[in-house]
């Protein structure tokens, strides 16, 4: 025993004097000592037995401990100069955005000049099915960044982008994405009714429905692990980042540090799928969003900067939310309070600031009658904002006064009734609408002042 405890000694100096800090040599000197230990003391079987399991047990329990290493990929280059037939490297720069991500390995870091980006033959689809990362806002030789002011632009143009496609940018079943740094514009894609108010650069915003634009969000996940940062979204038909977070996958969401303007139906919509897996995290801070859009001329549906949909670990902070049509927030489906509100600013939302459901019966509610609510885990710090934030003054001056209103004639006698009736079907009525303003092009110019508008709170300059 005398012998063992001195052989422990030496190795614990020996330790101490070499400064051996990781975890992983740490875990080495503790097998060496067990291995000193027992040729001076041999084990019966039964204490041999015993003794096996353990060791297997803390072998299995510092591969646990040990932080995953990803593997470090190479950097692809991408400028509007370039060739798809280049490799990519910065003296020799691939040109298109969407053949970058097709050549890229797993892991690799794809940089983009500044310009515009419409994909291959401007078809205005990216899909990425790998663990990547891409970083706007380069200027011409890649020796500095500064998405604000060499901005890279994914722009879809309308009659070349592929409309069959419901987003614009498609995370597909993959996780460690980063998107950061680019402004993300359709307001060349929709189409716009032809009579501009003043100092407004459309008319109205045609839906679907109407004849008009396709419905497309800017960005849809089906992942985890997912960060979209310092990016700008102008003119989105179908909501700015769609997030289907998968529960089986690792890590979490962050939505942090953009800015959202003329955005129809939500800013970000979170819907968790269901399935095996644990309830992940989102957060969704420091954004800045004006001017939200229903997913009709009446505005009567939607039309929010965030909704929250599933069971997520939902944490919402620092951001300011202005403008919208119906409130800021929606949250509705909850059953749990896995919802953190903290240090939000509200301002001139059409239908208050969070539409939730309170028995059954949805209620509209300010930002002062927050601290009667039940569904929030945490809520602290959520004020009115008093500031003026730099838009476009006709544009909201446009939004404040918006009507829309439809009017309807049902006439029996007319033939197609007449001939429905006979067929059984439901006789219909012809109607027409009124619509001063919804959803009309903003110059995304002018959406990148809002980076660093209010200090502290909302998208700060990247």
């Amino acid at each position: 025993m005398k012998k063992s405890l001195i052989i422990f000694s030496c190795l614990v100096f020996m330790f101490l004097l070499g400064n051996i800090t990781t975890y992983a040599q740490f875990g080495n000197i503790k097998k060496a000592v067990k291995k000193e230990v027992k040729k001076a003391n041999p084990l019966t079987e039964e204490e041999k037995k015993a003794d096996d399991q353990t060791t297997q047990q803390e072998t299995n329990e510092e591969v646990k401990e040990q932080p995953e290493i990803k593997p470090e990929g190479k950097i692809i280059y991408v400028s509007n100069s370039g060739s798809n037939r280049n490799p990519g490297t910065k003296e020799a720069p691939i040109k298109n955005l969407d053949k970058a991500i097709q050549v890229a390995n797993e892991y690799d870091k794809i940089y983009v000049q500044e310009g515009t980006y419409s994909g291959t033959f401007d078809v205005g689809y990216f899909e990425i099915t790998k663990p990547l990362e891409l970083y706007g806002g380069y200027n011409s030789d890649f020796t500095q960044r500064d998405p604000m002011n060499t901005p890279s632009v994914i722009q879809t143009i309308k009659d070349k982008a592929t409309s069959s496609k419901q987003s614009i940018i498609m995370i597909s079943e993959t996780h460690d994405v980063v998107i950061d740094g680019f402004v993300i514009d359709m307001g060349k894609h929709n189409n716009y009714d032809n009579k501009a108010p003043e100092g407004v650069e459309t008319g109205y915003l045609t839906l679907t429905n109407t004849g008009g634009t396709p419905k497309r969000s800017a960005i849809k996940i089906v992942g985890n692990n997912v960060k979209i940062q310092n990016n700008t979204f102008a003119n989105i038909s179908y909501g700015g980042v769609f997030i289907m977070q998968r529960m089986n996958m690792e890590g979490k969401i962050l939505i942090d540090n953009n800015v959202f303007v003329n955005v129809a139906q939500a800013g970000i919509e979170c819907n968790p799928l269901r399935g095996p897996g644990e309830i992940r995290d989102i957060e969704i801070s420091n954004n800045t969003f004006a001017f939200m859009y229903g997913t009709t001329f009446l505005n009567d549906n939607l039309g929010c900067a965030v909704w929250l949909k599933g069971k997520a670990n939902y944490n919402v902070h620092h951001n300011i939310f202005s403008y919208a049509s119906d409130a800021a927030l929606r949250y509705l489906d909850y059953s749990e309070s896995t919802l953190k509100l903290d240090y939000n600013l509200f301002m001139n939302n059409r239908k208050n600031d969070i539409h939730t459901s309170i028995y059954n019966k949805r209620v509209f509610i300010t930002v002062e009658e927050f601290e009667d609510v039940d569904f929030v885990s945490s809520l602290q710090g959520n004020k009115r904002m008093t500031k003026k934030l730099p838009l476009n003054e006709a544009y909201t001056s446009e939004f404040i006064t918006m009507a829309a209103e439809v009017s309807m004639e049902y006439d029996p006698s007319t033939d197609w009734n007449q001939v429905r009736s006979i067929l059984g079907l439901p006789q219909q009525a012809s109607g027409t609408a009124t619509i001063s303003f919804f959803a009309n092009r903003y110059p995304w110019q002018e959406s990148v002042k809002l980076f660093g508008a209010v200090s502290e709170f909302g998208a700060q300059k990247p």
